[in-house]
């Protein structure tokens, strides 16, 4: 009899787990398209938005999860339950229903305004761990006239989330993007290369500068253990 009820008992569980502190780690969210400029629009609701994507096993809990361009910053204040391999669109409330005919939506408010030609938008865990975050420039459309508004940023392989410029490109579908679902230019661009240094200097008696040819995991970069330094 107990086998059967601990049986039962699994999937409450797990929510359980969510809903009361399981610790989400770097990449099991991702930030996988956004619209920095919805005008002129061709096909897409004339506000800006960001879609996340669960890359993790596990149900994820938002409840008092955040979302910051760097000068201001938005709280999730609904326990959504992301679930595994699925796509959440984030946008203004006043854009809830417009959005929800694409995928399911939540609206935030205080949503970050996205700067046109670049910015940095990220998203933090409840226990103020940065889990990923884009800093986009207009550059990564490839293309001017998607570019000058209508048109969204998607990423190719959301199992590259750290592949910068070179894992996004302007949406290919002619209403402008794919909120809430698979991206349409989605695809295999894995990051086979370790990064490469190209060159360091020193800006005072204790401090070095890296410059490396691609972005670095920042958790990474910060560990002093990866680094070593010789005489010559």
């Amino acid at each position: 009899m107990y086998k059967y009820l601990l049986l039962l008992l699994l999937p409450s569980l797990s929510i359980y787990l969510q809903l009361t502190g399981q610790v989400a780690k770097r990449f099991d969210l991702a930030i996988t398209e956004l619209l920095a400029d919805p005008s002129p629009s061709v096909g897409l609701p004339g506000y800006e938005f960001i879609e996340l994507k669960n890359i993790s096993p596990d149900t994820i809990a938002l409840l008092n999860w955040k979302i910051s361009d760097g000068n201001s910053t938005a709280l999730i204040n609904f326990n959504y339950l992301l679930q595994p391999d699925s796509f959440l669109i984030i946008c203004p409330i006043a854009a809830v229903n417009l959005y929800s005919v694409f995928g399911a939506t939540l609206g935030v408010s205080g949503f970050p305004s996205l700067n046109n030609e670049a910015d940095i938008i990220s998203i933090y865990s409840p226990e103020g761990l940065i889990i990923h975050a884009v800093g986009y420039t207009d550059g990564w459309y490839r293309n001017n006239l998607k570019a000058a508004g209508g048109w969204t940023l998607e990423m190719i392989d959301p199992k590259n989330p750290c592949g910068g410029s070179g894992n996004w490109s302007a949406s290919i579908l002619n209403k402008g993007g794919t909120p809430g679902t698979n991206n349409s230019i989605d695809g295999i661009n894995r990051d086979d290369q370790p990064p490469a240094l190209i060159r360091t200097y020193t800006i005072d008696s204790v401090t070095i500068v890296a410059v490396f040819d691609e972005s670095l995991d920042s958790t990474q970069a910060a560990n002093s253990n990866n680094y070593c330094l010789n005489d010559a």
